[in-house]
């Protein structure tokens, strides 16, 4: 891998993280349609990691005023009431299962080149329910509307982390818009699962059991490149990504992730006609 492909690769997989459209398709894409070899663990703990800090900074307003808050709920042993008071509770309460299916659910990725069938239908179907929800709820609730029970319910969307075709994103807005959110009341608390989300996938990937898996080389320079490129790359499309959500539709991603799927069969097709 060269350093080029490394700074696209960790550019692709921040966009794609934080939009609904499957970070984790999208390295198997880069695979499928240029060769590269985007499965060093280094590679992926050092966008996540990049992807951490850009969430961390992005945010870093917003968590600091739940955090304050939620530390003077415990100091002064009140009970919290205010949204602020409230919200890393209901963080806490979306992480787990997330986190339970990235430990012990997640599974290997189709691969386009062996089953592309397979592949496009996870990839461009799972967009629908998305898109539909996000058309035809009332979408009445803000960010100031979460409750326990709506964060455990994207909470489980979240776990579809476990599937890289569905992705994390796009479950975790077709719970929300299933309990009637907003895009803007939902993006925002999506972003704040997705931080230690991010956090843990890095240790796992650079210092935890994942680390095991950098079977080639990976550089330190390429390390502190692909680092510093996804934090900058990760400000960005965080900021595009809560802009974007006050007029943008979720059936845009849906359709994206539609053509990327008709463009893997038509791509498979060109191959098996020409005999590659």
């Amino acid at each position: 891998m060269t350093l080029f492909q490394a700074i696209v690769t960790a550019v692709v997989g921040v966009f794609s993280e934080i939009f609904p459209v499957a970070s984790g398709a999208h390295r198997s894409l880069l695979e499928y349609f240029f060769g590269w070899d985007v499965s060093n663990a280094k590679l992926i703990g050092a966008t996540d990691l990049g992807l951490f800090l850009a969430l961390a900074f992005s945010l870093r307003h917003d968590m600091l005023s739940h955090f304050s808050s939620f530390l003077q709920v415990i100091l002064y042993r009140k009970k919290p009431m205010a949204m602020d008071e409230r919200m890393p509770i209901f963080v806490l309460v979306a992480i787990v299962l997330p986190v339970v299916a990235f430990f012990f659910f997640r599974r290997l990725p189709v691969l386009p080149a062996e089953n592309p069938y397979l592949f496009a239908g996870l990839l461009g179907l799972s967009g629908i329910p998305m898109a539909f929800l996000d058309g035809y709820t009332k979408k009445n609730k803000s960010i100031y509307d979460w409750n326990a029970l709506d964060a455990a319910l994207v909470g489980l969307g979240s776990a579809a982390l476990a599937v890289p075709e569905i992705g994390r994103t796009a479950g975790a807005f077709t719970f929300s818009a299933l309990r009637n959110y907003s895009r803007e009341g939902a993006g925002k608390f999506i972003l704040y699962v997705a931080t230690p989300i991010a956090g843990i996938s890095a240790w796992y990937h650079l210092r935890g059991p994942g680390s095991v898996l950098s079977v080639s080389e990976f550089p330190s320079l390429y390390y502190y490149s692909v680092v510093v490129v996804s934090t900058l790359a990760g400000v960005v499309a965080i900021n595009v990504f809560l802009n974007q959500l006050k007029t943008v539709s979720l059936t845009r991603y849906a359709i994206y992730r539609a053509l990327l799927a008709a463009a893997v069969l038509g791509f498979h097709f060109y191959r098996h006609s020409s005999g590659g």
